[in-house]
């Protein structure tokens, strides 16, 4: 399942990945769909793949 959510830096994809290890339970990647260099140009992953920069985010504790 692929949801897209929006954060301040742009657009993310939230994938839904089964996981391996008690570890990595508390924790969701992302991918993020722009991103800047630091010249100021702005990248688009679908350019690079999808998955071009994935995010780890931990879960919120209920």
């Amino acid at each position: 399942m692929l949801q897209a959510q929006k954060f301040h830096f742009g657009e993310a994809f939230l994938i839904g990945t089964e996981m391996t290890s008690k570890d990595d339970d508390d924790y969701v990647i992302i991918f993020r769909r722009f991103r800047r260099t630091k010249s100021g140009a702005m990248l688009d992953a679908r350019k690079f793949g999808i998955a071009a920069w994935p995010i780890k985010v931990r879960k919120a504790k209920e």
